[in-house]
């Protein structure tokens, strides 16, 4: 039924109403009739004439994400479970655009306890809902920020940790137990980086080869690598070697063309990505690499290549002191 907007009796009404950004409505169930102020009209979008009030027209319009829970508070109020109605929803203007609004009334019931007659409502809180979401938003980006923080922090200060230890472990075993150290420290890297292999190659005097030492591998890495290996099959290996620098690759596929017998060998054992980093014992004297790898491809952080250099002096300082123990 279309809306009637000829009762003087709420003009005065509806004229303070519009000062609090509510429109109001009234809907008289015996006689069908039902009023609508221009502010209602005016905040669902529609010309006041062709607005209709009734139940099923309106709920139409609600959200569909917010229709079934209006629809319960709605039927709570009308079997009696509430004196009142009280509902923040999201309603379909005439332009297609959704606008939050809210909505309250209240019930006339007859002896019976039929309702004879209910009157309400309309606000515009549009305005206070897109605040609201800025501020939530907001809210959320900063505990994220925040929560990223601890954890970077966490994880340095684990990071820290490990690295202490690896070096006080290393340095506290006897001759006998250096061999076994190694192997122990090469698990505790992959486990704690979270990769599926660790090797040690030692180079030849020339730096043109070389030779595995140690390795380690998680259970669902079972392949091992080449037992030795030449510098030439590695082009820019040796240049990054040489000058104290990481060799880090996140995928296979940014691997150069030159590089296809590497790539070849790589997929053979199942590797996707790895980085190699040169093993320092005194400044300008390096006796190898140490080499994470994994099987799906990685971008390697920072200060996980950070740990790895720390981790390779580590273990250079421990097979020097091999190297220097009598036997």
């Amino acid at each position: 039924m279309a809306a009637d907007t000829d009762q003087p009796s709420e003009k005065s009404l509806a004229l303070a109403l519009s000062v609090a950004n509510d429109g109001i409505w009234d809907w008289d169930l015996r006689s069908g009739r039902t009023y609508v102020s221009p502010r209602v009209a005016e905040i669902f979008g529609f010309e006041l004439n062709g607005l209709q009030l009734g139940f099923e027209s309106w709920l139409q319009m609600v959200h569909a994400d917010d229709r079934e829970r209006v629809q319960e508070q709605w039927q709570a109020h009308l079997d009696g479970q509430t004196d009142r109605v009280h509902i923040e929803h999201r309603v379909q203007r005439g332009d297609g655009s959704f606008r939050w609004v809210l909505i309250r009334a209240r019930s006339l019931r007859d002896d019976e306890g039929k309702i004879y007659r209910i009157a309400g409502s309309t606000t515009d809180i549009h305005e206070r809902k897109s605040i609201e979401q800025k501020l939530a938003d907001l809210d959320a980006s900063y505990c994220a920020k925040l929560k990223a923080t601890e954890l970077s922090l966490k994880r340095h200060t684990e990071t820290e940790s490990l690295v202490i230890s690896l070096w006080g472990d290393l340095f506290s075993l006897a001759y006998e137990e250096i061999d076994e150290g190694i192997t122990r420290a090469l698990r505790t890297i992959g486990e704690f980086t979270g990769v599926d292999r660790c090797y040690i190659y030692l180079s030849s005097q020339d730096q043109q080869s070389f030779e595995l030492l140690r390795e380690w591998h998680s259970p669902r890495a079972a392949l091992s690598m080449p037992r030795s290996v030449r510098s030439s099959d590695f082009p820019a290996f040796l240049e990054h070697y040489t000058a104290f620098k990481p060799l880090q690759m996140n995928r296979l596929d940014d691997l150069p063309s030159e590089w296809t017998r590497v790539k070849r060998m790589l997929l053979s054992r199942e590797i996707g990505s790895f980085v190699s980093v040169p093993m320092t014992y005194r400044i300008g004297e390096r006796i190898g690499v140490l080499v994470v790898a994994q099987q799906t491809q990685r971008i390697w952080r920072d200060e996980t290549v950070a740990l790895l250099m720390l981790a390779a002096q580590a273990l250079a300082a421990a097979l020097q002191r091999k190297e220097a123990s009598p036997l």
